[in-house]
């Protein structure tokens, strides 16, 4: 109890999946003490297991070792874990790898007792979690059911952090390729609010961000083509047809210091947290 009364705020103060993954083992080393442990999360859709973390006493030191494979399907077991629950195994002697089990770190050293447990709650199943001591009957069905029990208590955390590093990574690449497209992008509210413009937006136009967002995106053409581009934009958000594929349309753009200059407008959808 005293173990899991601090896990939840740790959990939460954690920025990424490895640092979660350190708190997770470091508890469990103080419940049940171990040699070797591993942290792996699991993907769905992919059906591919990712290592988070994987350590191991490696000439009298504990120390973080690479992981036997990057990102793979899961291993029979590790498929048996996640499907059918946690598994106690406990060997009588120590006499080379157990068949079935992926090496990692001392592989001259095989593992006595072995906990795997999977990270799992009532909806879904997002990897497993394994603590292995070189002593024999170093553990019990009470260390795995209180395993087990940690495992569970992790699982939203887990989650949550994970789910977060995956959004922060998408908004990355959308920022990059935002950035680095050769066309001049400009997003806008469905009112015609300017949102945000990437670099090329900012040559062509001759504006800063700064003066283009919150201005109204027909500030960009010449005024008698804002009409017409006004009843275009509405037309663009009420049919289906449109909205799935954009309309092109040759018009003419203003500089900001008004110069006036050709421009093909094409028009995508795109939809935030905001609704925009």
């Amino acid at each position: 109890q005293a173990a899991f009364a601090s896990l939840g705020q740790r959990l939460n103060a954690a920025a990424d999946v490895e640092t979660a993954g350190r708190i997770i083992v470091d508890i469990a080393d103080e419940l049940f003490g171990w040699d070797a442990c591993s942290l792996d999360l699991y993907d769905a859709a992919t059906d591919l297991c990712h290592p988070v973390l994987t350590m191991d006493l490696v000439n009298g030191q504990r120390a973080e070792v690479p992981a036997a494979y990057t990102d793979k399907a899961p291993s029979p077991r590790m498929r048996r874990i996640m499907e059918a629950g946690a598994e106690l195994i406990l060997r009588e002697e120590v006499a080379g790898m157990m068949p079935g089990l992926i090496p990692f770190g001392d592989d001259n050293r095989p593992s006595a007792s072995l906990m795997f447990v999977p990270l799992r709650d009532d909806h879904k199943v997002i990897g497993a979690l394994s603590i292995q001591s070189y002593r024999l009957k170093a553990y019990g069905q009470a260390d795995l059911q209180a395993l087990q029990a940690l495992a569970e208590y992790c699982v939203g955390a887990l989650d949550r952090i994970r789910s977060r590093e995956l959004q922060q990574a998408s908004e990355e690449k959308f920022q990059n390729l935002f950035e680095s497209s050769p066309d001049a992008i400009v997003v806008a509210t469905r009112s015609g609010i300017i949102h945000a413009v990437n670099r090329q937006a900012e040559k062509l136009f001759g504006y800063t961000r700064a003066e283009l967002v919150g201005q109204v995106i027909e500030s960009l053409m010449p005024a008698r083509f804002g009409p017409g581009h006004v009843a275009q934009r509405e037309r663009f958000h009420h049919n289906p047809h449109l909205r799935s594929m954009g309309e092109g349309r040759d018009l003419w753009a203003r500089h900001k210091d008004g110069t006036e200059f050709p421009a093909d407008i094409s028009l995508s959808p795109i939809t935030t947290a905001e609704g925009l």
